[in-house]
């Protein structure tokens, strides 16, 4: 970046401490003085109570909030910096909040902190036209935080406010808003809230007349005026968005697994198209939901990675507000749980019995059998909870690394393949167990995928959007790519080449090339005899998988494992379950379209890799009990085929 601006932070791998110590330090330096004295609006002086640890809070809020007084630095200091923030429309919306009635009580509710904060960043933060800096907004907190009333201020204000002829003149025709949910239920409920909301308002001295001159009206799931402004009422599972512009779009619950992770993915890039013209704002609010394979706790890791990056302007038009818990250790202890429930904070006398029903609601889910509902509705923690779940999100997000932690040239390495069928990626992984400095076991893995069009039309676009990932963008970073076969199939040749080509490039030591037993014959025979690799054949059952299926599990749950920011490996890595039977476990996938031939091709190699770090040869043959000893093939055949008990 130019004008003087350089890098000064980098979070990555830090613990929330390091955003604290950044903070009082800048402080020190006298970089926020002129920020503290000329705002003085929600969002700022809750920045600086985070970052002054009046509030407990989750380490991506502390990310938020050193983000947010960063950027009014960055106002002055970075000429490259394209927005602002508009104090005068912040001071607008909290005059329209402190008068929104809560549909429940049909009167004002008073607002915590951190709501304040949501709202005036959201509206606050403009681009250099003056249209709404963040057109992709997150906010994420557990149930029963008052989501509900933040989502109808936005929408009233937006309807009410925003496109009024007093304010937005140029805007206050032909606008399209709407609130949407998963299913028919959750939007009526959602849609009775906002109309309840409405109908108050039409009561107030301050909109009766402005409702009235504009004939406003409710027909059952919309709401329009004489303006041809509409709000509508609208559910994810019908996908209808393709023919609207929305100004503003409130998706409530976006994170449910009602619908497949595909499905919702799909509407939101139709929403979002819809909007790029004119500068529309998504806003989608939810708590955690169990299943990790949803787009919104992948936006969330990815928003929480450039918020890390003082410098990174990567999604500079994205907020993303994320109230958690930071481990679900936390779920015994109390006193932390503000982090997911920040209203708490709202009201202290009430604070102690609000308390004493979560750790009651807690104690039974433990007896009940149900803790990971508790730990997922009540502390905003996604979890993979399936019982037969192969991998936990934070070990999966733990073993992440920015840059490779050995120089892998001339190392000794195990390479796994897995190749299903037309539909299936194809993978290859590259193991490199080590030692680390203090002698521990550890292994670096650097996997790679073949990208398969056959079953997608021949386009890339259909295949990303059945399988939930951007492989245009993967195989940019190169974690993958994608097949130039004319008929779609992964070929055994782009398999090949890429093997040989990285192990020579590398100078690397195969110890063994570990493959499915029963397939790729002219595969394994090129490699065996043209390349001169060790071919290692891996049976598929839990008979041969389960020692090495364990051992790759409890290397990942012990921190033992690296490797890079691959959306790829780690999408396979959170569909991997544990399937068994009398002779142990082995990975599967809970669906078909899932994939996890990355997470296969690895576990093959970890047949051999525990033996890296024992002086065992797995290979050696004890000789002692065997009475065929020292027997030709064929005399030994003969003995077995004719033995008799």
């Amino acid at each position: 970046m130019g004008g003087g601006w350089v890098l000064k932070h980098n979070f990555k791998n830090q613990p929330s401490s390091a955003i604290i110590e950044a903070y009082k330090h800048e402080d020190a330096l006298g970089s926020y003085d002129k920020i503290r004295n000329d705002y003085k609006d929600p969002a700022t002086q809750y920045a600086f109570d985070v970052l002054n640890e009046k509030y407990i809070t989750s380490r991506a809020i502390k990310l938020d909030s050193f983000r947010h007084l960063q950027d009014l630095r960055r106002q002055t200091e970075d000429p490259n910096f394209e927005y602002h923030y508009d104090l005068n429309e912040t001071r607008r919306l909290m005059v329209f909040a402190k008068n929104c009635p809560e549909p429940g009580s049909g009167r004002p509710m008073p607002l915590a902190d951190w709501q304040k904060s949501m709202l005036c960043k959201v509206v606050g933060w403009k681009d250099k036209h003056g249209n709404h800096r963040f057109t992709d907004v997150v906010l994420s907190v557990a149930r029963a935080n008052g989501k509900t009333y933040l989502s109808n201020i936005l929408i009233m204000y937006y309807y009410l406010c925003m496109i009024s002829k007093k304010i937005n003149p140029d805007k206050a025709k032909n606008q399209d808003a709407a609130y949407v949910a998963t299913i028919t239920s959750q939007a009526d409920k959602g849609w009775r809230y906002i109309t309840g909301t409405f109908n108050h308002l039409a009561a107030t001295k301050m909109f009766r007349r402005q409702i009235r001159n504009r004939g406003m009206r409710i027909i059952s799931d919309k709401m329009d005026d004489n303006n041809q402004n509409t709000l509508k009422k609208m559910t994810q599972k019908s996908g209808v968005f393709d023919s609207f512009h929305f100004r503003l779009c409130v998706i409530d619950e976006c994170g449910s697994s009602e619908l497949s992770p595909q499905k919702i993915n799909d509407n939101k890039q139709k929403i979002n198209s819809g909007m790029q013209k004119i500068h529309g704002q998504l806003i989608q609010i939810s708590t955690a939901y169990p299943d990790a394979e949803s787009y919104l706790y992948r936006e969330e890791q990815d928003m929480k990675r450039i918020m890390e990056d003082d410098s990174s302007r990567d999604l500079d038009d994205h907020l993303c507000i994320i109230y958690e818990q930071d481990s679900v250790d936390e779920v015994d202890q109390p006193h932390l749980w503000y982090k997911s429930n920040p209203l708490l904070y709202l009201s202290k006398s009430d604070y102690d019995e609000q308390i004493d029903t979560m750790i009651k609601a807690r104690d039974a889910a433990r007896v009940s059998g149900d803790i990971a509902q508790f730990e997922n509705k009540n502390l905003n923690v996604w979890l993979a909870v399936k019982q037969n779940t192969f991998l936990q999100n934070d070990e999966v997000e733990d073993a992440v690394v920015d840059q490779p932690p050995i120089d892998i040239d001339g190392r000794t390495c195990y390479i796994g393949i897995d190749k299903g069928y037309a539909n299936d990626d194809a993978a290859v992984s590259f193991n490199f167990p080590y030692r680390d400095k203090n002698g521990g076991k550890r292994n670096y893995v650097h996997p790679h995928a073949f990208i398969p069009l056959h079953y997608a039309q021949m386009s890339i676009v259909t295949k990303s959007k059945q399988d939930g990932i951007d492989y245009e963008a993967a195989e940019k970073l190169g974690f993958c790519e994608i097949t130039k076969d004319p008929a779609g199939f992964v070929r055994d040749d782009d398999i090949y080449d890429y093997i040989v080509n990285f192990v020579n490039e590398h100078h690397l030591d195969v110890m063994y090339i570990c493959v499915d037993d029963w397939h790729l014959e002219l595969l394994k025979n090129r490699l065996s005899q043209e390349a001169g690799f060790n071919i290692l054949p891996v049976r598929q059952g839990t008979r041969t998988l389960n020692d090495p299926t364990t051992y790759f599990r409890e290397m990942m749950g012990r921190r033992q494992i690296d490797y890079l920011d691959d959306p790829i490996f780690k999408y396979m890595l959170r569909n991997a379950i544990t399937v068994s039977d009398n002779n142990g476990i082995k990975i599967d996938k809970e669906k078909s379209h899932n994939k996890i031939d990355e997470v296969d091709a690895t576990i093959n190699c970890f047949t051999r890799i525990p033996y890296y770090f024992i002086d065992i040869d797995p290979d050696a043959h004890d000789d002692s009990s065997d009475p065929t000893a020292g027997w030709s093939k064929q005399r030994a055949q003969d003995y077995w085929s004719n033995f008799t008990f």
